[in-house]
């Protein structure tokens, strides 16, 4: 308790007992003063008054502890006060700390994110207050900042209070973080499913729809040559072939688009052999591709490892000027691991925000996975390592 809180507490103190004392003398004196001799009228009172101060002294001074300190001076009541807030929905910043103020008489408290921008405030604003650092797990949330009435500094019991009720809003930050994450993530996952959705109707629109219409009028000129001119016949036909092979291929490059053919053709170790192959046509670089003994893998999680470790061996080849290229999956329990390594000149962690990077990234993040970039390790090449839960472990 601090000094002036201290002062304050004692003057408090000493008005309620002299109340009591005012009490008791006065209402209780005119009585004795009719019934009891004045000889025993003294010592009567004094006895009174010693034992009315004895039982009231220790309920008065509670009664000023929690006019001035609240539950500050009850760690378990303050911390089941922020809990049921937490526990009745009050799952926001701002209800936390004021479930947590008002009991403790706080004169002041704020929250600042980690970026320092005030995310919840009580009370006026003080220049000496306590902080307190807010984390979850190795994660710096934020702050909290306190002090007490009067802007009165915090004895090192309060502190200790506040320290362990920072965690608790460590927790509800860390939710809300996640929350935004999650509003972020739906977003993307709504434009990544809009955007598909257009690719797809402008393919369809723009390729398959005039080749069908195409062939349609072909088949039209058929039946009016067989009817004039038999001998254009065979000619029409072979156009109306052509455009119907023209049709076949457009639909099985749509396809493509959304799930490789050769997934389910051959297999994802074979496919990324082929793929890889057909990437590096030249001498270099070398493409080593080590898929074998994969356990059956979730459709999403098949695509979204041979997307990128596709996508990592263009850029290899497009950027990296490198000698060999090494693929490696691995089923390592519930997680299927993609590694992408190169001996070339390297770069790619620096400039981790290019598309391609980005465009891995996302699709390892889409079914729960991450992405991770970094130098290799002989300090030459790239690493990229993408980890794939693929069944619940």
């Amino acid at each position: 308790m601090g000094v002036f809180e201290a002062m304050v507490h004692r003057i408090l103190l000493t008005l309620l007992l002299l109340a009591l004392t005012v009490v008791v003398v006065l209402g209780v004196v005119p009585v004795l003063a009719a019934s009891a001799p004045e000889a025993e009228e003294p010592l009567v009172v004094g006895a009174l008054l010693v034992v009315g101060l004895q039982m009231f002294h220790g309920r008065a001074r509670w009664l000023v502890d929690w006019l001035l300190r609240g539950e500050r001076g009850d760690p378990a009541a303050a911390a089941y006060r922020v809990a049921s807030t937490l526990g009745n929905g009050g799952g926001d910043v701002e209800a936390v700390l004021r479930a947590m103020a008002v009991p403790l008489r706080l004169g002041y408290a704020e929250v600042g994110d980690a970026s320092g921008v005030v995310v919840a405030s009580f009370g006026g604003r003080v220049r000496d207050a306590a902080t307190f650092p807010i984390h979850y797990g190795t994660r710096d949330l934020g702050t909290l900042r306190a002090a007490g009435r009067w802007g009165a500094p915090l004895t090192r019991a309060d502190e200790r209070l506040l320290g362990s009720l920072a965690v608790q809003l460590g927790v509800v930050l860390h939710a809300l973080s996640l929350a935004a994450e999650l509003r972020v993530a739906r977003s993307g996952l709504v434009r990544a499913r809009e955007d598909e959705r257009a690719r797809l109707s402008r393919d369809l629109h723009d390729g398959l729809g005039p080749a069908l219409a195409g062939i349609a009028l072909g088949v039209d000129a058929v039946r009016a040559a067989q009817a004039r001119n038999t001998a254009r016949v065979p000619a029409l036909l072979a156009d109306v072939r052509a455009d119907v092979t023209g049709c076949v291929e457009e639909v099985r490059r749509i396809v493509a688009d959304l799930r490789p053919l050769r997934l389910d053709q051959v297999g994802l170790a074979a496919s990324l052999r082929q793929a890889t192959g057909a990437l590096a046509r030249g001498e270099r670089p070398t493409v080593h591709v080590e898929a074998d003994g994969l356990p059956e893998l979730p459709a999403a999680v098949e695509v979204a490892a041979y997307r990128i470790a596709t996508e990592a061996v263009t850029n290899v080849v497009r950027h990296a000027e490198a000698e060999r290229v090494e693929v490696m999956l691995q089923a390592a329990g519930a997680v299927l691991v993609v590694e992408v390594r190169d001996d070339g000149r390297g770069g790619a962690a620096e400039r981790s925000g290019g598309n391609g990077l980005r465009t891995m990234r996302e699709r390892a993040e889409e079914i729960g996975g991450s992405l991770t970039v970094s130098a290799g390790d002989d300090g030459r090449g790239t690493r990229i390592i993408a980890s794939l839960p693929w069944r619940p472990a």
